[in-house]
């Protein structure tokens, strides 16, 4: 009760927030985010799902958004995709608030997939969930519910020094 109440009123001060010059949400389909991945082909890409109502995701967001200013002159992207339903309409105002306040100025994309159909496909049952591509577009590797920011950034910089030497 007191974890959904400290949600409800951090929400709440969210959703009046502007969002910051710069911040997008893009919905898209499975396919379609299938498609933001490949686009960025020679760089080390990294996807972080998230959804409003998990603390564990927006604790996390911040220390994604720092990897993405850290590695990106090194050639490193990351995509955000929330999964909430987009056309809730309150809820993504919230998304987007969310996104302002964290001035996510990298693409932010909002999955328009069914909750069970995008779990089967990406082989998760919880969130947060982090995956890392590397400059073919391979997946090196998914960090699920517990994850590890450290070893996710220690692994981006590997990644991007494999290719500088």
């Amino acid at each position: 009760m007191r974890r959904t109440l400290l949600l409800a009123i951090v929400s709440v001060g969210l959703v009046g927030a502007a969002p910051a010059e710069g911040v997008n949400l893009t919905v898209v389909t499975y396919d379609q985010l299938g498609d933001a991945v490949k686009r960025h082909k020679g760089k080390v890409v990294l996807v972080d799902f998230w959804f409003e109502a998990c603390l564990p995701c927006k604790k996390g967001f911040p220390k994604v958004l720092a990897m993405q200013r850290k590695h990106a002159e090194r050639g490193f992207v990351v995509l955000t995709v929330n999964v909430d339903d987009p056309a809730d309409t309150p809820l993504k105002e919230s998304v987007v608030a969310f996104l302002g306040a964290q001035k996510a100025t990298c693409a932010n994309l909002q999955l328009d997939e069914k909750t069970e159909i995008w779990m089967a496909k990406l082989g998760v049952e919880s969130l947060p969930a982090v995956f890392l591509f590397d400059r073919r577009g391979k997946l090196l590797r998914k960090w699920v519910d517990d994850v590890d920011y450290q070893q996710i950034d220690d692994r981006v910089a590997a990644e991007l020094a494999a290719r500088e030497e």
